[in-house]
């Protein structure tokens, strides 16, 4: 088990974008999507 800590956000801005992203297929979760973003 990882000893990294986690942080939890809140997205409510974004959470439409999110949803759709998931929704296209091109993404299997939302975590999926902001670790897509933050590797940019």
């Amino acid at each position: 088990m990882s000893n990294t800590p986690t942080r939890c956000v809140s997205l409510s801005l974004l959470e439409s974008y999110l949803q759709a992203q998931v929704a296209s297929g091109r993404y299997a979760s939302v975590s999926k999507v902001i670790r897509s973003a933050c590797a940019s």
